[in-house]
């Protein structure tokens, strides 16, 4: 899914937020890191799965044939299912 770039940005905030309220006394700093962890692992967890399924190379269900086949000659469908794809 090519998520490489997002993911990063996504994961340089989280441990800086986690390592201010640590460092800055606001809670533990292990706590800070374990929710850090959790969080992160979160965030990632739907994209991880999907990315692992595509792998495996199974075949799509019928219902996403259905709407690949209307996507070809619909521009605003085929719009609509890639923006759902990215989560928009």
């Amino acid at each position: 899914m090519a998520l490489g770039i997002a993911d990063a940005f996504r994961d340089v905030d989280l441990p800086a937020d986690a390592l201010v309220d640590g460092l800055g006394g606001r809670r533990p700093l292990t706590d800070a890191l374990a929710g850090y962890e959790q969080s992160r692992t979160e965030a990632s967890k739907a994209d991880y799965q999907q990315n692992l399924s595509a792998a495996r190379f199974e075949p799509p269900l019928a219902q996403a044939l259905e709407l690949r086949r209307a996507a070809r000659t619909d521009p605003s469908l085929a719009t609509r299912m890639a923006m759902a794809r990215a989560g928009r």
